[in-house]
Formats: structure tokens, C-alpha cells, sequence
């Protein structure tokens, strides 16, 4: 949803996940261009208690740290040695050195990650991708006291089911959700490396989101959890199941909290316990075949049966 302020300022709501951000810019900048995944994500507008994010998009001249600071990474495996994350007074600066080096991009944040100031680098406003990833690192942050986390997998739907695939870089995620579109019925991709998993009335679900790795998937839907499975490499197709602290061990790698913020780290740390409370986690060991697909899907629905069955009986 398009609004303009008192400044000639445009003013967007983007709702993902269920909650919003409502993001200020100069009028003439186009918001579809400068964040193309994100057409489906505008309005309609949230109730004002779900908007869990303000933020600006400025041109000129960056504050100056004043006070105390400190370096928290210079490490990024998205910009390498172009990145730099700063914890000031009133809570983070992060930096971004533009692409031809004649600029930097600055993300300055509350400790909330609630409320936003992004100065951007005009001439690369429509052509980096700088602009998403501020907002998806802000956002997977601010969302964590609202029983969300952001993961990073692959997740696929089937039947009304979403169905997400964990593991390290170069395990296979993306592998493994092509194997099922391809070899199993009525699958479709949700989103292929960032969806939201929440929490809500008793229930799991996943979203999908703006941001979706190299894979163009930006579904803004909302699906039912059937699954988590974390993915190994191995000479067989076999699935094992975990529960308390092998699920929650294989679980959390996988979802994004920032260490350096305690509190929010531990509201994400509290969602997952919900989580494995409600779900157990599948360890698959496969092969890059067709048969992984049939035997983890196979699996997942075995498992579930047996769980259903149980608790018919223990009621």
C-alpha cells in the first residue's frame, strides 16, 4: 500500500510473514524497481500492532559515530571484505561498500531492530541487491519476539503441506526440493532459502518471502508445517528421527539470530523449543537420485501416521 506524507514522501507497507514494514522513501523512487521481489508483498495494511518495523531510505551525508563503539564482524560470506557491522550507542550500524567502491551503504538500527534509517548509494539503487538484504538481516532480528524466526532452507509444498529441508551451504536443500518437483505429484516450491517459520494459536506454519536465495520464488502465502528435515550427504537413502536435544542441536544452526543481541537471541532460542515440543526433526541421509524424494516423503508421512496414532491412543 502507496501513502505519501507531509514531505512528498512515499510511504509503502510490505507485510510478510504477517507482519509489517513500513518503509519511507524520496517520491521519485521506484519502489518496484529497487526491490523487484517485493511487488507481492505491498499492503494491504496490517494492524497498527503488526507493524514491526519503520524505516527510511536517505541520500547525503551519514551520522558520525559519537561515544562508545565496537567492530562486531568484518566477515560476510554475501560481501566479503566490503562489510562491516558496528554495535554505536544507540544500537548497530551496518556498512556496505558499494560495488564500484565509490560508496558505502549504511543500515543504522535500534537495538530492536525495529526502527530503521538506510542511506543508499543513488547509482546503485536499481542495480545491487543491498537494499533487500538490509531489510531481510533487520527483519529476520525484529521478528523474533513475535514466536518467528527466519531459516534458511528450502521448502516445498505439497497437498496444502509445506515441507522444509535444512543443512549446511552445499548439502544439497535446493537439490532436494527440485528432486520432488520433479518426481513426486502436485509440488510446488514455497521458497528455496529464507522462508519465516512461525508460531501462531497452537499451530506451525511456514511463509514464504522476498527473499529467496538465487532461486526467483516470492510466494507470499502462508502454509502448515508437516515436516523439517535436515539433509546429510550419504551412500543410501535413510531417515532417522530426533526429539529434545538432538532435534533442538540439528534445529537452530538453521534459523538466524545474531549472538551479540542476547535477548533476541534467546526468543529465538525459546521458538525453537516450541518448535521440537511440536515436531520432531528428520535427519535424511541421501543420494541426489529420485528415489531420495519418494523414500523422504514416504518417511515423513510414516512418521506422521505413527505420531497421530499415538496420540489417538494416549487420549
Amino acid at each position: 500500500m502507496k501513502k505519501e506524507d507531509k514531505s512528498n514522501r512515499a510511504i509503502y507497507t510490505i507485510v510478510i510473514a504477517g507482519l509489517g514494514i513500513r518503509i519511507s522513501m524520496p517520491r521519485d523512487y521506484d519502489v518496484s524497481a529497487c526491490l523487484p521481489s517485493f511487488s507481492t508483498f505491498i499492503g494491504p495494511e496490517p494492524d497498527e500492532r503488526d507493524i514491526v518495523m519503520e524505516v527510511e531510505l536517505r541520500e547525503g551525508n551519514r551520522p558520525v559515530v559519537t561515544g562508545r563503539s565496537r567492530v562486531l564482524t568484518d566477515v560476510s560470506y554475501a560481501w566479503e571484505n566490503r562489510f562491516l557491522f558496528t554495535e554505536v550507542e544507540t544500537g548497530y550500524k551496518v556498512a556496505v561498500q558499494a560495488n564500484d567502491q565509490n560508496g558505502v551503504w549504511e543500515m543504522w538500527t535500534n537495538i530492536e531492530f525495529s526502527k530503521l534509517t538506510i542511506y543508499v548509494v543513488k547509482d546503485e539503487l536499481y542495480t545491487a541487491n543491498i537494499l533487500s538484504w538490509f531489510l531481510m538481516m533487520a527483519f529476520g532480528q525484529t521478528i523474533l519476539k513475535r514466536n518467528r524466526v527466519m531459516i534458511h532452507a528450502s521448502v516445498v509444498e505439497r497437498d496444502g503441506m509445506a515441507y522444509a529441508f535444512l543443512g549446511k551451504s552445499g548439502t544439497g536443500k535446493s537439490t532436494h526440493s527440485e528432486l520432488w518437483l520433479r518426481h513426486l505429484d502436485n509440488v510446488t516450491l514455497l521458497n528455496d532459502d529464507n522462508p519465516i517459520l512461525s508460531i501462531e494459536e497452537g499451530q506451525l506454519y511456514v511463509y514464504g518471502t522476498p527473499w529467496s536465495g538465487k532461486t526467483a520464488c516470492y510466494v507470499n502465502k502462508r502454509v502448515p508445517l508437516k515436516a523439517i528435515v535436515r539433509l546429510r550427504k550419504a551412500q543410501e537413502n535413510s531417515m532417522r528421527w530426533m526429539n529434545n536435544v538432538d532435534a533442538l542441536t540439528a534445529f537452530i544452526p538453521s534459523c538466524t539470530a545474531m549472538r551479540w543481541n542476547m535477548e533476541l537471541f534467546n526468543s529465538m532460542i525459546g521458538t525453537a523449543e516450541q518448535v521440537i515440543k511440536m515436531l520432531d526433526i528428520g535427519e535424511f541421509s541421501c543420494l541426489p537420485n529420485a528415489e531420495a524424494a519418494v523414500v523422504c516423503h514416504k518417511k515423513i508421512v510414516e512418521h506422521s501416521d505413527r505420531n497421530e496414532f499415538t496420540n489417538l491412543q494416549n487420549n
